[in-house]
């Protein structure tokens, strides 16, 4: 079975816990340069979905 690693909606990215964890430990534990990138990714994407 497969499994969704992450969904996006307009307002929101659903992440697994596992991708996000992941992240963190390769940040080095850098929670917080974790969620300003997170962040980020959701911003651009609906400066995109504003250009439509």
């Amino acid at each position: 079975m497969s499994k969704k690693l992450l969904e996006i909606r307009d307002d929101q990215i659903l992440i697994d816990f596992d991708l996000l964890f992941k992240a963190i430990r390769d940040a080095g534990g850098d929670w917080q340069a974790v969620e300003r990138d997170i962040r980020k990714f959701l911003e651009t994407l609906q400066g995109m979905g504003d250009e439509e």
